[in-house]
């Protein structure tokens, strides 16, 4: 069974925490790292610090970009809504 470490590093509300077996405090045994959600939800899982600092970096970026906008139809000119009316 495995277990998370303190974060080790934070960005905004995610953190990149070692992955390391149940009942071993010792941080040479890691088995990976894991990127978990405030709430501690994991997000991916990464084998080394650095892959883990890229993904987290990504995401984050990812997050801010806003959704594209729908653009919404135009409304008719004065002109055009009279012709319609006929």
């Amino acid at each position: 069974m495995t277990t998370y470490s303190d974060p080790i590093l934070t960005q905004g509300c995610h953190h990149i925490v070692a992955v390391i077996d149940d009942g071993k405090d010792d941080l040479e045994q890691i088995n990976g790292y894991a990127m978990l959600t405030s709430a501690g939800a994991p997000l991916r899982h990464a084998l080394t610090l650095d892959a883990a600092k890229i993904w987290l970096q990504q995401h984050i970026e990812q997050e801010s970009i806003p959704p594209p906008a729908v653009p919404r139809p135009a409304a008719p000119s004065p002109a055009q809504a009279r012709r319609v009316r006929r």
